[in-house]
């Protein structure tokens, strides 16, 4: 089936448009969900910081002491409202707190980045306390070491969140990008269609000009307004016709 070329037009100026919204809404999907997962490590590490200098009592030589149950409570009762845990993690890399929860524990590899100053960000599973028992979650964690002034490991802080509070923000920022996808290809259509029959009607021009110079009538000028391909086909109508011309008063002439 052969299309006409308002339509063939069309459709090549809403693939290329389409194409190009679809190739950006990737491209935003995957910047938001790094950009979310970044801001959601940099609040972690904001609640493991403050966990620390509320609870974890640290000796004058820079030792891990103890924790001050609390000053953790408070802060205990703050995050889980939020669906937040946390882990407190001694030199030994034995958990100090909660004692009674579930936490993966932190492997050697994980433990030598640490012990050099490095925070690390991992997703695993937890049993969370919730209403009605403890479920199992998908949680994103950042493990962040805390040092004395010579360097020494002193204590690490696990701060972790449910993916699926991620997850809903993603939905939101995906439901977001479909209803601007709908509405930019409407505007496709209708920006496809406008260019396509712009073009179909500067070909128009020339065609009814063609059938005009067919019918005996050589006083025929196509305007040209630039420097497309399009006008330059009407430039060379326009010689066309004029020579065309020439050549029927020269007929014309020598009948008389």
């Amino acid at each position: 089936m052969k299309l006409k070329l308002l339509y063939q037009q069309m459709l090549g100026f809403f693939v290329v448009i389409l194409t190009t919204v679809i190739v950006f809404g990737i491209a935003f999907i995957q910047f938001s969900n790094r950009m979310v997962y970044r801001d959601t490590w940099k609040q972690l590490e904001g609640y493991a910081d403050s966990v620390f200098q509320q609870s974890v009592v640290v000796s004058t030589s820079g030792d891990f002491e103890g924790i001050q149950i609390a000053g953790l409570e408070s802060s205990e009762r703050l995050l889980a409202n939020q669906s937040v845990h946390f882990t407190i993690y001694n030199k030994q890399n034995t958990i100090a707190y909660p004692k009674n929860s579930y936490s993966p524990a932190i492997n050697s590899k994980q433990w030598e980045k640490l012990k050099k100053g490095e925070m690390i960000t991992t997703r695993s599973d937890r049993h969370l306390n919730q209403v009605g028992g403890q479920r199992k979650h998908t949680t994103t964690d950042i493990i962040k070491p805390y040092r004395n002034q010579s360097g020494n490991l002193i204590a690490v802080i696990s701060v972790g969140s449910p993916v699926a509070n991620i997850e809903s923000n993603m939905r939101r920022i995906q439901h977001n990008l479909l209803t601007a996808f709908l509405i930019s290809g409407l505007a496709a259509i209708v920006i496809a269609y406008g260019l396509a029959k712009y073009s179909v009607s500067r070909i128009d021009r020339i065609r009814k000009a063609a059938h005009k110079i067919g019918e005996g009538n050589f006083d025929v000028k196509v305007q040209t307004k630039g420097n497309d391909e399009i006008d330059g086909l009407a430039t060379d109508f326009n010689h066309m016709a004029k020579s065309l011309k020439e050549s029927d008063e020269e007929i014309k002439r020598q009948e008389q």
